[in-house]
């Protein structure tokens, strides 16, 4: 199978080493703002089966690159904590949605860190949580939801898995 994952940071770089890993034997195409000198790819960089394009999800060019011929493109972007408002992950889907109209691509995992809708966190924490919660967390929830959205609004041709991932953290939602 040939998967293009698109960020690997955190989560990314997981996913990276499963693929390559399997005995499947899978082509791994990595967009990374660095290329094939992205930490996360030092461990792999000698392996034929992957692949790095340099370039980030606000170049087309470098998306299409990446995700030419894939069978599955994987989304892995996610915010850190230096830049909460900027709206990346829905920047993200845009851009790839419109590379996989273009060039025939149907399937699409997006790997979502936001685990919790903010309706039930704000119903189920104290208000001084809430408050801090919402400081911290609003416009990356907000960026997610739009990213999502974006997704389902192409449902009538788009082949699509959204994952949310839940991290212990040590705080605990009841």
């Amino acid at each position: 199978m040939k998967i293009t994952v698109v960020g690997p940071g955190k989560t990314g770089k997981h996913l990276i080493a499963f693929a390559l890993a399997s005995p499947l034997r899978n082509t791994v195409t990595v967009l990374a703002r660095s290329g094939i000198s992205h930490p996360s790819l030092q461990l792999h960089k000698d392996n034929p089966y992957l692949k790095a394009v340099e370039g980030d999800v606000n170049q087309i060019e470098a998306i299409a690159a990446a995700c030419k011929d894939s069978d599955a493109i994987i989304i892995c972007v996610g915010h850190t904590y230096n830049d909460p408002g900027i709206p990346l992950v829905e920047t993200a889907v845009r851009n790839i949605i419109k590379v996989m109209k273009e060039t025939g691509r149907k399937r699409l995992i997006i790997v979502s860190e936001i685990a919790f809708e903010w309706d039930s966190v704000s119903k189920a924490t104290t208000w001084s949580l809430r408050v801090f919660l919402n400081w911290l967390l609003d416009n990356m929830l907000l960026d997610h939801r739009r990213a999502e959205q974006l997704i389902v609004r192409e449902k009538n041709w788009l082949n699509y898995t959204v994952c949310h991932i839940i991290r212990s953290s040590g705080f605990v939602v009841d």
